[in-house]
């Protein structure tokens, strides 16, 4: 006798419905003329010539162990194994969508179509009409990009029976918000003097909390830097460090701080300029500008000594512009330095505030500027004759912002300094 072996497809776990194939096989069987014999649960329920017994859609009271043999004239088989056959509920699959809430305008969401079972390929719909898949085996997940209100299901059907289908999914429907708006506010809200502490905060017009705030400042172009276009105009901006942890931070800003403090110095002097930020400078570096020369490192004009930088002898060539830059790019506010011969105008390194006295003295080398009678220049026009060496505006304005220089008939002039009022 010879041995007979039952194969099922599509598989030995088919759904309510489906068209199923047994199939008998005989090993080193020959005979011309061959009946097969089927049975489900030691019962009869065929003899025909044919291999395979097909049910053409098959139902739940098909489910069994199901055997076959094979006889002819000549010989008999063996009856085979017992293949199981378990028919079960047609599948339906489960959608799901991440994230699930706080979906905004222009957000990518993921959906995934869930089914319990495997031998499957996903059919996805968008508003009832069927989305063309991402690749020829369609993944169960399914990212897009959202503007408006839509509703997703899905399906899916046998890969080796195409015309076998799941049921639909529940229908998903996704609700978009409109994109908030991040708000940043300022306190105190009046000008600030150089030391003072102000508060940044930033506020979303949201109901939910789920939000990490991250902090940005923003700084020249260079390679890597992020961009970011704002209506009209473009930004380069680089993150704090450890300012994406959602409840903001303390941060100190770099100043340039110039000794002796004032913009303009007479040529021969020395001069010092350090990058202070109260808290740590290292991995900072004092940089300028001059129409000669272009954008240098101080170990290229001056004494590197941590992050200061010392002149010991001026020349009208450091006249230009200098600041403080860190190895990560951010810069402190720059300053104009002028470098002149005789006559000088001392004035207030940073800007004057808004209702603060103004005090411009007209310095001669060697000279007490109380014994030097000058002329003190605004935009051009003379605003005080030669009554001493100093002027004061007690209380400043916004309209006494300008450029300013004072003259000594004998001796000469200043360089022109301009003096921001904020």
């Amino acid at each position: 006798s010879h041995k007979a072996v039952v194969s099922i497809t599509p598989d030995t776990h088919v759904f309510i419905g489906e068209t199923v194939t047994l199939r008998c096989e005989i090993q080193n069987g020959r005979d011309i003329l061959k009946i097969y014999s089927w049975y489900q649960n030691k019962k009869r329920l065929i003899d025909h010539t044919k291999q395979t017994f097909t049910i053409q859609s098959v139902r739940y009271s098909e489910s069994g162990n199901y055997t076959c043999g094979k006889s002819s004239f000549f010989q008999s088989s063996d009856t085979s194994k017992a293949v199981t056959m378990t028919v079960s509920a047609k599948p339906k699959p489960t959608v799901r969508v991440n994230p699930q809430s706080s979906i905004y305008t222009g957000d990518t969401i993921i959906l995934s179509c869930e089914l319990q079972s495997t031998g499957w390929e996903i059919q996805w719909y968008k508003n009832n009409q069927q989305l063309q898949p991402q690749n020829s085996e369609q993944a169960n997940t399914l990212n897009m990009t959202v503007n408006n209100a839509e509703e997703y299901k899905c399906r899916a059907r046998r890969r080796n029976y195409r015309l076998y289908y799941t049921e639909f999914s529940d229908p998903v429907k996704v609700t978009v918000r409109e994109r908030p708006q991040a708000v940043l506010s300022v306190s105190p809200q009046n000008w600030l003097t150089e030391g003072d502490s102000v508060t940044l905060s930033c506020e979303v017009t949201d109901s939910s909390t789920d939000w990490t705030f991250s902090w940005y400042t923003v700084v020249p172009y260079r390679d890597g830097v992020t961009q970011t276009i704002n209506f009209d105009y473009v930004m380069y901006v680089k993150l704090l460090s450890d300012s994406s942890r959602g409840s903001g931070g303390s941060y100190t800003l770099m100043s340039l701080i110039i000794s002796p403090s004032r913009t303009q110095h007479f040529t021969h002097d020395s001069l010092s300029l350090s990058c202070e930020d109260q808290s740590n400078s290292i991995g900072w570096t004092v940089r300028r500008y001059t129409d000669s020369e272009g954008v240098l490192d101080c170990s290229q004009w001056g004494s590197v000594t941590g992050s200061t930088c010392n002149i010991s002898f001026l020349s009208t060539n450091y006249t230009g512009v200098y600041w403080c830059e860190s190895e990560s790019g951010e810069n402190s506010d720059p300053v104009n330095i002028t470098v002149h011969g005789d006559v000088i105008l001392e004035t207030s390194v940073h800007p004057v505030t808004e209702g603060h006295p103004l005090i411009l003295h007209c310095l001669y080398r060697n000279t007490n500027p109380s014994n030097l009678r000058a002329d003190f220049y605004k935009d051009g026009s003379v605003i005080q004759n030669q009554t001493s060496g100093e002027m004061i505006i007690h209380k400043v304005a916004k309209s006494d912002e300008g450029f300013y220089h004072c003259k000594h008939p004998e001796r000469g002039e200043s360089p022109r300094s301009w003096i921001s009022v904020r």
